[in-house]
């Protein structure tokens, strides 16, 4: 399986049920957030979210209303908002996005990215990669395909 195949299936995979509840004619999503705060835990953790409104949103906007709702101790970069300034990327369920530009899902994993260090839940040190070959570190803000049953 290629590597553009896994991206594929990690994208149009399957939520369960229950993901796709909705309350008032709107779709909700099931969240799983990676946290970590090195003046806190010793271990990072996920933290789920269910019940996040996500139609026409991008994973930006479904951070935020989970900060503004649910959690306001989680961190993330929320910069310029138009893809320019390549800050807010996160990695959702396996590849690396423009949380800004990329579109959200009915089930995520929001994880930070993998070759920078964190600072704290989904804030990167971009300064500082783990391994020379980041620099370049490829991110995605293209929209998941469609899968069998719409978007």
């Amino acid at each position: 399986m290629s590597i553009e195949d896994l991206a594929k299936s990690k994208r149009n995979a399957k939520p369960r049920e229950s993901d796709e509840a909705s309350a008032g004619g709107e779709k909700l999503a099931h969240v799983r957030i990676r946290r970590f705060d090195p003046e806190r835990d010793t271990e990072p953790y996920y933290q789920e979210f269910d019940g996040i409104p996500f139609e026409a949103r991008s994973v930006l906007e479904v951070l935020h209303t989970v900060y503004e709702e649910h959690d306001s101790s989680l961190a993330f970069r929320r910069l310029c908002t138009r893809g320019f300034c390549g800050s807010c990327f996160v990695v959702v369920n396996g590849e690396p996005v423009l949380s800004c530009q990329f579109p959200a899902l009915p089930y995520m994993t929001i994880e930070p990215h993998p070759k920078f260090p964190v600072i704290r839940d989904l804030v990167v040190d971009l300064e500082h990669p783990i391994d020379a070959e980041s620099e370049g570190a490829e991110v995605s803000s293209k929209a998941p395909a469609p899968t069998a049953g719409g978007r």
